[in-house]
């Protein structure tokens, strides 16, 4: 532990790391900003874009309208983006 590590603690100042943020923060982000996972403009309080959210599955765009913030709303957010990504093409 170097000087300057010490003497920070001794002031009881103590660095704590950043963590990334989590799929339920990010998921929140995404639900209030204006653009969609592809890029395309997206009314807030909305996950995606229109033509993102009618390429989802029935049983995916389900679950994602009835949860409320939690960690699994979070998963189910994730799993989506994940097929957007994947089997859409819509994001570059």
């Amino acid at each position: 532990m170097g000087t300057e590590d010490m003497a920070s603690q001794k002031r009881g100042t103590v660095e704590t790391p950043k963590l990334a943020p989590s799929l339920l923060q990010i998921a929140k982000d995404r639900m209030f900003s204006e653009r969609c996972t592809c890029g395309e403009a997206k009314a807030k309080g909305k996950y995606f874009c229109m033509a993102c959210w009618l390429a989802l599955p029935g049983k995916m765009r389900y679950r994602l309208s009835n949860k409320t913030f939690s960690e699994g709303l979070a998963q189910d957010y994730d799993e989506a983006v994940d097929f957007i990504k994947i089997e859409t093409g819509r994001v570059k």
